[in-house]
C-alpha cells in the first residue's frame, strides 16, 4: 500500500514539473447570447440595477407612464425601466462601447435574481476584458449620478 501512495506521489509530481498538468485558461469574452445559453453558465461584469434606483432615476429623467390614466402596474413600470435603461445604456455609451452594454438578468446568491446593466461577458470572472482605470472611474460617476450606489461586481448568468 505504501509502495502505490509513494507512486502516486511521484506520478502527480512529475506531472507538475513537467507542465503536462492542464491549465486553467483565464476567461474568454463572450456575447451576451452566448453567455445566456451557456449550459455550464457564464459571468458578466456590471452594476446592479436596485428597484430604488430605478425610480429615482425616472424621476430624474422624467419619464411618465404612457397611459396617463393608468399610473401603476406591470405596463407601467415595464415602460419605465425600459426608458430608464435606455438613458443609463446611452449615458454609459459615453466611456464604454454601447455595443458591449446590454441588461440581463443575473443570481447574485443572497438576494435571488436581479437585473444588471451589463458591461462584459465571460465564461470565467477575467479583470483584463472589464473597464480600467479612469473608464471605471467615469462609469461608477456616471450610475452614482443617476441614483445606484452600488458599485459594479461580476454575476453569474445562467
Amino acid at each position: 500500500m505504501a509502495v502505490f501512495f509513494l507512486l502516486l506521489v511521484l506520478f502527480d509530481l512529475w506531472h507538475n514539473l513537467c507542465g503536462l498538468k492542464e491549465q486553467q485558461q483565464p476567461g474568454k469574452l463572450l456575447t451576451y447570447r452566448a453567455a445566456q445559453r451557456s449550459k455550464t453558465g457564464a459571468f458578466v461584469y456590471g452594476f446592479p440595477l436596485s428597484e430604488a434606483g430605478l425610480c429615482h432615476c425616472s424621476q430624474k429623467i422624467g419619464v411618465s407612464s404612457a397611459n396617463p390614466k393608468r399610473k401603476q402596474g406591470l405596463q407601467a413600470n415595464m415602460i419605465k425601466a425600459d426608458a430608464v435603461i435606455e438613458h443609463l445604456e446611452e449615458a454609459c455609451g459615453t466611456v464604454w462601447p454601447l455595443n458591449r452594454i446590454t441588461t440581463v438578468t443575473c443570481d447574485d446568491w443572497e438576494d435571488g435574481f436581479v437585473p444588471v446593466l451589463a458591461l462584459v461577458a465571460c465564461d470565467r470572472p477575467n479583470a483584463k476584458y472589464i473597464p480600467q482605470d479612469e473608464q471605471l472611474v467615469r462609469l461608477k460617476e456616471i450610475m452614482e449620478s443617476e441614483g445606484f450606489e452600488e458599485g459594479p461586481a461580476w454575476f453569474f448568468v445562467f
